[in-house]
C-alpha cells in the first residue's frame, strides 16, 4: 500500500494543473454608445423598462438617454439581452442598463465607455467594461452574473493600448464589433 500512495500522489500532481487551466474567453461583441440604435430599443418593446432604469439611477448630472440599445445574447438562449445607455458623461463613459427580454427585468447596471461581452464556461457571459479616465488611461472591470444581477469585481488601472487588446478594438470612439449583426430582438 505504501507504494501505491506515492504513485497516486504523483498522478494527482501531474493531472491537477491540466484540470485547473481555464479556457480563454471568446469575444461575442464589443460596443460603445455609438453602436446603440433607437430602432433596436423600440423593436425590443422595452422602452418603459429603460425609462424605469433611468429613474432608478437618479440625477447623475450627465446627459440622459435611455432611448437606444445594443443587443447581445448573454446566456445563449436565442433571445438577446438589451444594453441601454442611461446616462453619459463628457469622457465617453455611460451607465448602461442590462435588461432581459425573455422575462423583462433589470439584470444590473454597468459603467463604461467600451463594453466587451466575453463567453467563458459560465452559463452567462462576462461583461468587461473599460471606463476612460483620460485620453491615455482608464480602468477595466469584469462584471459577472451573481444572484440574478451583474456585479463588478476588481478594477484594474490600464493604458488604452493595454485595454484595446483585451477589448478587441483600436479606438474607443468607434468600436462596434458583431453587435451590428444582432439588430433584431
Amino acid at each position: 500500500m505504501w507504494i501505491i500512495t506515492p504513485l497516486l500522489f504523483i498522478t494527482a500532481v501531474l493531472v491537477a494543473p491540466a484540470a485547473s487551466q481555464t479556457q480563454p474567453a471568446r469575444m461575442l461583441s464589443t460596443f460603445t454608445f455609438d453602436c446603440a440604435s433607437p430602432e433596436i430599443l423600440k423593436a425590443a418593446h422595452l422602452e418603459a423598462a429603460a425609462r424605469q432604469a433611468l429613474e432608478s439611477l437618479g440625477d447623475s448630472g450627465s446627459r440622459n438617454w435611455a432611448d437606444r440599445a445594443v443587443l447581445v445574447d448573454l446566456n445563449s438562449d436565442g433571445t438577446p439581452e438589451v444594453f441601454v445607455p442611461l446616462s453619459c458623461g463628457a469622457t465617453c463613459n455611460c451607465t448602461w442598463a442590462i435588461l432581459q427580454q425573455a422575462q423583462p427585468q433589470l439584470l444590473g447596471q454597468v459603467g463604461a465607455c467600451v463594453l466587451s461581452i466575453q463567453r467563458t464556461t459560465a452559463p452567462w457571459a462576462t461583461v468587461l467594461s473599460y471606463s476612460q479616465m483620460s485620453a491615455e488611461d482608464g480602468y477595466l472591470q469584469p462584471y459577472s452574473l451573481d444572484k440574478g444581477s451583474y456585479r463588478g469585481t476588481k478594477l484594474t488601472e490600464v493604458t488604452w493600448s493595454e485595454a484595446s487588446s483585451k477589448l478587441g478594438c483600436q479606438s474607443s470612439e468607434h468600436c462596434c464589433k458583431e453587435a451590428s449583426s444582432q439588430t433584431r430582438p
